[in-house]
């Protein structure tokens, strides 16, 4: 007998449990990237791509874009679920683009709706759009099987490797707007029109949670040998009777902070390996000693003028902050205020080693 009054509160709980809001799979739309722009009227304008599933394996998926204005992320969402006839599922929403105008903006108020709800992944891959958002949305390669799957093969490296492209996952870039001594890196997407294609090629450094630098393709792949240091790259080199690129396919960078002077000096020790790739001078010998150092004198002065560049703008996208800050002891704020103090004034110090494995298949 008592274990039949056992038994109600287990079958109530199944019976409560089974009416608490599942949807099947056709009653779904499945979001796939979102995209964030300045409204017009309103403070947001924010576009869904939904997949449209096809009936047949054979035939590329569609897609449709929804969008709305509104003074938040949620309402816009909100009002977007009122013109679809399917639950709106972010689940499986793996790319978020910014609007050029909403980058240079409080981006801390626009991604915090992200960070904050449960049903959208941390590993979603955060960019900014060089126009409008929703351009990039409304934009399908032909060479595209699945919506926004180009997308996802530039950012997460599974189709082509290159080093223009600084990938920036959710979290990590929500950890880094809210952190001292390091600023996060965007990649920027732009719309090529006359190629119609999407190209990914330069890189924004957020500084004050706003788009403070945008860094060109050269700049962008220097940077990456910072950040990613094992980043296949074509490393060109052009100096008086020397004109050939080589092929890395690794690069070391290590760096010391010393304070203990009245100028801040920060080292920086660059190493290179690769192979010579191509020689664009018929007369030219091929001297790999002489390329290295060729190599080590050029790139010192690229890097440097980079490292520059980045300072006089305040920005910190390698994370010289945090160093210090961890390698020096006292109280956080006090250490936070005393980088920024210091930061403008420091000299880098660069020491760039190259070597050339070899010269491919031909002497």
């Amino acid at each position: 007998m008592n274990r039949k009054w056992c038994l109600i509160p287990i079958i109530l709980a199944v019976v409560l449990i089974s009416g608490c809001g599942f949807k099947d799979i056709d009653k779904r739309f499945f979001a796939v990237s979102i995209g964030v722009d300045k409204g017009e009227k309103e403070k947001y304008k924010v576009s869904l791509e939904l997949a449209v599933p096809s009936g047949d394996p054979k035939q590329p998926g569609d897609s449709i874009i929804l969008s709305e204005e509104a003074d938040s992320i949620a309402a816009a969402i909100g009002i977007i679920k009122s013109k679809a006839d399917k639950e709106l599922d972010l689940g499986h929403m793996k790319v978020i683009i910014l609007g050029k105008d909403i980058a240079k903006e409080n981006l801390f108020t626009t991604v915090d709706w992200f960070t904050r709800r449960r049903d959208i992944q941390e590993i979603a891959w955060v960019s900014i759009s060089d126009s409008m958002a929703s351009d990039i949305l409304n934009f399908h390669p032909k060479s595209e099987y699945i919506p926004s799957n180009s997308l996802l093969f530039l950012f997460g490296n599974e189709g082509t490797e290159t080093p223009y492209v600084i990938s920036e996952y959710l979290f990590s870039f929500w950890r880094d707007l809210v952190e001292p001594g390091i600023d996060p890196v965007l990649p920027i997407i732009k719309l090529n029109k006359n190629e119609n294609t999407l190209e990914v090629q330069r890189s924004g450094v957020i500084r004050d949670k706003r788009l403070a630098v945008v860094l060109d393709r050269n700049d962008t792949m220097l940077l990456n040998l910072f950040i990613k240091q094992k980043v296949k790259s074509e490393i060109n080199v052009k100096a008086k009777n020397y004109d050939f690129t080589i092929a890395s396919s690794n690069a070391k960078v290590k760096y010391k902070i010393n304070t203990k002077g009245s100028t801040p000096i920060i080292d920086i020790f660059v190493n290179l390996k690769g192979n010579l790739e191509e020689k664009h001078r018929e007369q030219q010998r091929v001297n790999l000693n002489s390329y290295e150092k060729i190599t080590n004198k050029e790139y010192k002065k690229k890097f440097e003028k980079l490292l520059t560049k980045l300072q006089k703008a305040k920005a910190d996208p390698i994370g010289f902050g945090q160093r210090y800050e961890a390698t020096h002891l006292g109280d956080e704020k006090v250490k936070i205020e005393e980088w920024k103090r210091l930061y403008p004034q420091a000299k880098f110090k660069l020491h760039v080693t190259t070597k050339i494995d070899g010269t491919g298949i031909i002497k």
